[in-house]
């Protein structure tokens, strides 16, 4: 005796097609939600204001900080890609980009604490699926 025939649905259900904005949503962003990531997929680092002395110059935190976001977020898309030496020439040629008053306040020891907590929240980052 033959075994019965095994036969294929004729009806082929189709999943909708993604519109060129979701692929390039998928395609160009990190997965979200992240906590450490606003709506527009923005790295958010501690408050610089809170670490640096009272003295420390407004501007050059701010510059600071924005500095060390981008610096941030150009290692973490280097991880993220998959680039091995641009990540480790990022890594080392971070402060030749820095201005003298900014270096001054990189290196100072309550700023340290900043660089510590932000590199964290980084990482952190780094590890969200």
């Amino acid at each position: 005796m033959l075994p019965e025939t095994f036969s294929l649905p004729t009806k082929v259900v189709e999943e909708p097609k993604p519109t060129p904005e979701e692929l390039l949503q998928k395609i160009l962003y990190f997965p979200t939600p992240f906590d450490s990531l606003d709506e527009v997929g923005e790295l958010i680092l501690p408050n610089i204001h809170t670490y640096a002395d009272i003295s420390t110059d407004k501007d050059t935190a701010a510059s600071l900080s924005a500095l060390y976001r981008s610096h941030c977020v150009s290692l973490m898309e280097a991880v993220r890609y998959l680039q091995i030496k641009k990540f480790f020439g990022l890594f080392i040629s971070f402060q030749g980009t820095l201005t003298a008053p900014v270096q001054k306040l990189f290196t100072e020891p309550a700023v340290a604490a900043w660089i510590e907590d932000s590199d964290w929240v980084t990482y952190k980052v780094c590890q969200k699926p």
